[in-house]
C-alpha cells in the first residue's frame, strides 16, 4: 500500500522542484474566463510575512500572479486551444486576463491541507483545491449502464466523475468565501457548494486557510446481509465497483467503490468520504463542515465527499462569476503550504 507523504514547504529555496510542478491550462473558451494560467506568472519574492502590528519578518514567498484588463505589458501571453484539438494549447495574442497555477507532483489522500496566504485583489479567483478524475478517458461502465451517472438521464451520455475539494475567494462578494466538495460537477446530488460570510480578505494581512478531509469504510455485509458475489463486482481501471447487484432493494448501490479488506475476512467494504472541515484563520473551530453518515451510504445518497487521492492546486484564475477585470496585477502570496496525511489507511486508484 502506498504511503501518503508529509509535506511542508515554505518556498525559501526559490524553487518548486521538490513538491510542485507548473500547471498550464485554458479552462474554457469563454472570454470572461480569461486566457488560462501560465508558468511565467509563478514567481518568488521577499516579503514581510508578519501579521499587522507584529514585528517585521522578511522571507522568501511563493507568488501567484494574475494580470487584468489594465495590464500594459505584452508578456507573458495567455493560452488558447489549438484548432482541431481538445487539449493542446498555443499562445494567444494578449497578456491580459492571464493567471497562474501550480500543482503537487504526487497524489495526496485524506488529511490536513493548510496554507498561509495574503491576497491583493478580490477581482480574480484565488483558489486552493484538490482535483482528480475518477475515470480514465472521461468514461467508464457506469455511463453505459446507469442513468444516474449521465447528464439529463441520457444513457452513455457525455459526463465525467471528478473528485474535488475547494476553498475559493471571493464568493458572491468580497466578504464571502466558498467551500465546495464534488464527486461530479455534472450532477447536483454529487456536489455541494457552501458560501460563508466572513470578511474582506484583501486587508493587507495574512490569512490561514485549512481543510481536513476524512474517509471511512463500511462492510458491505452490514448493508446487504452478505458479501458480494464475484459477478456483482466489475473491475474498471484497477478499481472495483458494485455492478448489477442482485435484488432490487439494493440496486441503488450499483456504482459504489468497494475493495476487499483484510480486517473483514477479505470481504468487500465500501470506501467513502465521510467528513470535511473547512477553516479560515481560527483553527479551533471550522467555519463549515460537510458530513456523510453511514446511514447515507446505506441509502446510496449524499455522495459528495471525495474518496480518491488527488493532486493539490493553488491558483489565481479568471472565473465567470467575477465580472470586474479592471486591475493591473493581482497577487496571492503564499508563506507556506502544509499537508499532514491521516493515520488511517487510504487506497490509491
Amino acid at each position: 500500500m502506498q504511503k501518503n507523504p508529509y509535506i511542508y514547504d515554505n518556498f525559501s529555496d526559490n524553487s518548486l522542484n521538490k513538491f510542485w510542478e507548473h500547471y498550464e491550462k485554458k479552462f474554457t473558451d469563454k472570454h470572461e474566463n480569461g486566457n488560462g494560467v501560465v508558468k511565467e506568472n509563478v514567481k518568488f519574492e521577499e516579503v514581510n510575512v508578519s501579521n499587522l502590528c507584529d514585528k517585521e519578518r522578511i522571507k522568501k514567498c511563493l507568488v501567484l500572479e494574475a494580470h487584468g484588463d489594465l495590464y500594459e505589458e505584452d508578456k507573458p501571453k495567455g493560452l488558447k486551444i489549438k484548432q482541431g484539438t481538445r487539449n493542446q494549447y498555443i499562445y494567444t495574442d494578449t497578456a491580459k486576463r492571464v493567471g497562474s497555477c501550480i500543482k503537487t507532483k504526487k497524489l495526496l489522500g485524506p488529511g490536513t491541507y493548510e496554507a498561509r496566504i495574503k491576497l491583493t485583489s478580490s477581482k480574480v479567483m484565488s483558489a486552493l483545491w484538490t482535483f482528480q478524475y475518477e475515470e480514465f478517458d472521461m468514461d467508464d461502465h457506469r455511463h453505459r449502464t446507469d442513468k444516474r451517472f449521465n447528464k439529463n438521464n441520457d444513457i452513455n451520455g457525455n459526463t465525467v466523475m471528478n473528485h474535488e475539494i475547494d476553498i475559493e475567494y471571493p464568493g458572491k462578494n468580497e466578504k464571502t468565501i466558498k467551500f465546495n466538495n464534488f464527486i461530479s460537477t455534472e450532477h447536483p446530488e454529487m456536489y455541494n457548494e457552501e458560501e460563508v460570510e466572513y470578511k474582506n480578505l484583501v486587508d493587507n494581512d495574512w490569512h490561514t486557510v485549512r481543510f481536513v478531509w476524512n474517509t471511512d469504510m463500511y462492510p458491505i455485509r452490514d448493508i446487504i446481509g452478505r458479501n458480494l458475489d464475484n459477478d456483482e463486482v466489475i473491475l474498471v481501471n484497477r478499481t472495483a465497483f458494485i455492478n448489477k447487484i442482485k435484488g432490487k432493494k439494493f440496486k441503488h448501490l450499483n456504482g459504489m467503490f468497494v475493495k476487499k479488506h483484510p480486517d473483514y475476512d477479505n470481504e468487500y467494504v465500501a470506501l467513502y468520504g465521510s467528513k470535511i472541515d473547512y477553516y479560515i484563520d481560527d483553527m479551533t473551530k471550522p467555519k463549515y463542515s460537510h458530513i456523510v453518515k453511514k446511514e447515507d451510504i446505506i441509502k446510496g445518497v449524499n455522495k459528495r465527499i471525495p474518496n480518491i487521492a488527488s493532486h493539490f492546486y493553488m491558483a489565481m484564475w479568471f472565473s465567470s462569476a467575477h465580472k470586474d477585470r479592471n486591475f493591473d496585477v493581482a497577487k496571492m502570496y503564499v508563506d507556506y503550504f502544509k499537508y499532514i496525511p491521516n493515520d488511517n489507511e487510504f487506497s490509491y486508484l
